[in-house]
């Protein structure tokens, strides 16, 4: 009789906990794509290894056009632009052959600069640090081309300027470019921004494929964990669990609605700089507090890097993202 009851404490156990594991969101809708549409693209499945293997692919290309310029006239670059700046300072990585940048914010810019202060009627917002980084980036190729000419200048107060050598316009246009995309990959990565690094690594690639993830299907990574943290970071998860909240019956949204009920941008932290503008957006609720989701963006730099982008980098190429999910009750699956 003992053993029959331990036996059945057992099975209800097994049971119990199997059910308790399904709730926890290890349950794997097999087909997004019966609840929300399927997809008329072509795309790879975004996960930690293509973010790898897409940086690997980067530091390759950056290595070989770096293998073109003379080591002299690459320290004469870093030199002369870390004597300008005041607010990046590039350095040359011997151990990885690669340009990177560290970051200092100043209340003081460097005199130098003032004759060539920033065009700030271009930028429509409030970049924070990063217009000032660009700013000082745009001033010393300003700075740096102007006085590549035999003849000595006189500065406003009428000291005479340093003469510069004359540049070779190739090399010198092609550091611009090399420094202006480690620029922002060492500013994403160093306010670890993994989603924006990654999308942004992507985009680098000659041909970058359309992207698609999924919150669920066991991804791990550290890619996984930032684009969720975001996803509640930027209260999108909690406008997701609302709609689910509103009613019992299966029910969809999509588009502008959603656009102006429950949510429109994602501003905050590193999905600022990933995702810039959804283009489609889709809720659908299966029953009271299960809800999926779909949003569309493009990769096309068109609010917070366009203009950073078009100074500093050449070669980036937009392409298709997509992000779909689950939300119960108020937690992503």
């Amino acid at each position: 009789m003992k053993k029959t009851m331990i036996l059945v404490l057992i099975m209800i156990f097994c049971f119990s906990g199997g059910a308790v594991y399904a709730y926890n969101g290890n349950e794997y809708l097999e087909d997004y794509d019966v609840v929300l549409g399927s997809l008329d693209e072509d795309y790879e499945i975004l996960n930690q290894d293509l973010v790898d293997r897409d940086k690997l692919e980067i530091d390759s290309k950056i290595k070989k056009q770096l293998s073109s310029i003379s080591n002299d006239y690459l320290k004469d670059f870093i030199n002369k632009f870390n004597n300008y700046s005041d607010i990046i300072t590039f350095f040359y990585n011997e151990d990885d052959g690669m340009i990177h940048a560290n970051f200092k914010i100043s209340n003081q810019r460097n005199s130098l600069s003032s004759n060539y202060l920033s065009h700030s009627s271009d930028f429509k917002e409030d970049y924070g640090e990063l217009t000032l980084i660009v700013n000082d980036f745009m001033n010393f190729e300003n700075y740096y081309r102007q006085f590549n000419s035999p003849t000595l200048y006189r500065d406003q107060k009428g000291c005479k300027v340093e003469e510069y050598e004359a540049i070779d316009k190739t090399n010198f246009d092609s550091l611009m470019r090399i420094s202006g995309t480690q620029l922002i990959r060492d500013y994403f990565s160093s306010r670890n921004y993994t989603v924006s690094l990654a999308f942004f690594n992507h985009s680098l690639l000659d041909n970058p494929s359309n992207l698609r993830y999924q919150t669920e299907g066991g991804n791990k990574g550290p890619i996984v964990t930032a684009l969720k943290d975001g996803l509640y970071e930027n209260g999108f998860v909690r406008q997701v669990a609302r709609f689910g909240y509103e009613g019992n019956n299966e029910s969809n949204i999509d588009g502008q609605y959603i656009k102006d009920n429950y949510f429109s941008e994602f501003n905050s932290g590193d999905l600022k700089y990933a995702i810039h503008g959804l283009h489609n957006i889709r809720f659908h609720r299966m029953y009271y507090g299960r809800t999926y989701f779909r949003f569309f963006d493009v990769y096309d730099f068109n609010r917070y890097l366009s203009f950073i982008l078009n100074l500093t980098t050449s070669g980036t190429t937009p392409y298709n993202i997509t992000v779909e999910g689950l939300v119960i009750n108020d937690w992503l699956q």
